[in-house]
């Protein structure tokens, strides 16, 4: 099992990215934990976007962490949904980390939306795949036309695995294709 902060640092190092957007930033645990991480191997993002609407009060964040995040002049906070905190990015962007609404129309969205400003060989990924009634599952392996590669993330408020998912995303002819592995060293 590895932390999402983990999983999305290494990541992010070993493909030597620039730019990182994560939609769902919530009480910013996952946004600090990265930083944190990164910090620590002296490693510097030019870019990371951070998106949420802030609907909910119970996943509000604290005005110590959002001054946390303010300081940092790579940190750019949208707070907006992501259909419309899309329009503020400036593509290409290297990796895209969905955990935001967990509607699957959303879902189905932000992949289709956002697989649109990502790079040729930067990452989609998201969190919470599993299929707990949900559906993550299915709709992030229909749309990917491919199941993704998935790394055990910690368990939830219930006991149960959860899971983190990724692939790397190609424009070719007009059509985005998703796949496990890098094409061409790209």
């Amino acid at each position: 099992m590895i932390s999402k902060w983990d999983f999305l640092a290494t990541l992010i190092m070993s493909n030597k990215f620039t730019t990182f957007c994560e939609i769902g930033v919530s009480k910013a645990a996952t946004t600090l934990g990265i930083y944190a991480l990164l910090d620590s191997y002296g490693y510097q993002l030019f870019c990371y976007y951070g998106i949420d609407p802030y609907k909910d009060t119970y996943y509000s964040i604290e005005p110590k962490q959002l001054g946390m995040l303010r300081a940092r002049s790579n940190f750019k906070f949208l707070i907006l949904n992501s259909d419309e905190a899309i329009k503020y990015i400036n593509p290409p962007i290297d990796m895209v980390f969905i955990d935001g609404s967990h509607d699957l129309a959303q879902v189905r969205d932000d992949i289709n939306n956002y697989s649109q400003i990502i790079r040729d060989g930067g990452i989609i990924s998201g969190h919470d795949y599993n299929d707990s009634g949900v559906g993550w599952k299915s709709t992030v392996d229909f749309i990917l036309k491919i199941e993704p590669n998935v790394v055990q993330d910690k368990r939830d408020e219930n006991g149960k695995p959860n899971f983190m998912w990724w692939a790397y995303v190609y424009h070719i002819d007009g059509k985005i294709i998703y796949t496990k592995e890098k094409l061409n060293g790209n």
